[in-house]
């Protein structure tokens, strides 16, 4: 939600660059810290037409218990990135002729991850396996598509913004984990505070649904077989989550090239058992800048 409300604040140029650092926790111990940067091109022939290439750098902290001690351990480094083209079918169909754009604007969004994240099959020198949640990479391509809608309304001081993503089910990774297909969705409403200085705030309602558990491999030793790897479905991960979203944004000395923002994300609702899992809270710094 941060994104797309600092994003539709920056002046309308070729590109738009969103940085972020993010940070949440979930369970007792488990915490996730993020810098990441998001680069839009909008072709200048093109007005209708996006690309987005998106990539970042993770901290994942999390405790286990081994052997009835429990021990902290730390995962870091570069994160699947994401590649995808939108298109305005509005600004398609209809070009804009006023500068202050009212008209309810449609999108589609196709994308994939690319797996440029690390797997990491083990830790603790080699002897114990990381919990898919923590590894930092999928080792495949997960194909998505998304359909979105905004709108402004008055004098463009109020908007409106929804979106609905598919994401389809990647095939079993090199070290036996499999993500499974998800919907997730947001709706969400803007204000400005003021115009001098651009402050608004925003605040929006999501949440996600997984269509299947997802797949793990472990390996157990047969009297007969020997070493064999045993697929099974990871406890507690088939879940609904609903989350608040709220947050501001604003521009320092009336700037129309860039935007700062911060939001916070809490748990309404979430189906996930395991207190190790669920999240707690998680909250956003970024700004954009328009180029």
């Amino acid at each position: 939600m941060l994104s797309s409300v600092l994003a539709s604040g920056c002046e309308e140029n070729y590109f738009d660059y969103f940085l972020y650092y993010g940070y949440s926790e979930s369970g007792k111990k488990g915490t996730t810290e993020s810098i990441g940067l998001n680069l839009v091109f909008k072709p200048p022939k093109l007005p209708w037409l996006k690309a987005n290439l998106s990539a970042s750098y993770l901290w994942k902290t999390w405790e286990d218990n081994i052997s009835g001690t429990d021990l902290i351990y730390q995962n870091r480094g570069i994160a699947d990135a994401s590649v995808s083209a939108s298109i305005d079918f509005t600004e398609l169909l209809n070009p804009r002729m006023d500068p202050l754009d009212l008209r309810p604007h449609f999108l589609l969004s196709v994308g994939t991850s690319l797996p440029t994240g690390s797997e990491n099959a083990s830790y603790g020198q080699g002897r114990y396996r990381i919990p898919a949640a923590y590894q930092l990479g999928l080792g495949e391509a997960v194909p998505y598509v998304s359909l979105s809608y905004f709108q402004n309304f008055g004098d463009g001081g109020f908007s409106t913004i929804a979106s609905i993503t598919e994401s389809a089910r990647m095939e079993e990774n090199s070290v036996g984990y499999q993500k499974p297909s998800s919907l997730s969705w947001l709706a969400g409403v803007r204000y400005s505070l003021t115009e001098t200085w651009s402050t608004a705030v925003f605040a929006a309602i999501g949440g996600s649904h997984t269509f299947s558990p997802e797949r793990d491999r472990m390996q157990i030793l047969d009297p007969f077989l020997g070493p064999i790897n045993v697929p099974f479905d990871v406890p507690d991960s088939k879940a609904d989550t609903i989350t608040w979203n709220i947050g501001f944004t604003f521009k320092p000395w009336n700037q129309k090239r860039w935007a700062l923002g911060v939001s916070f994300v809490f748990p309404a609702h979430t189906s996930i058992k395991d207190d190790s899992l669920a999240m707690k809270w998680a909250g956003a710094l970024g700004v954009c800048y328009s180029f």
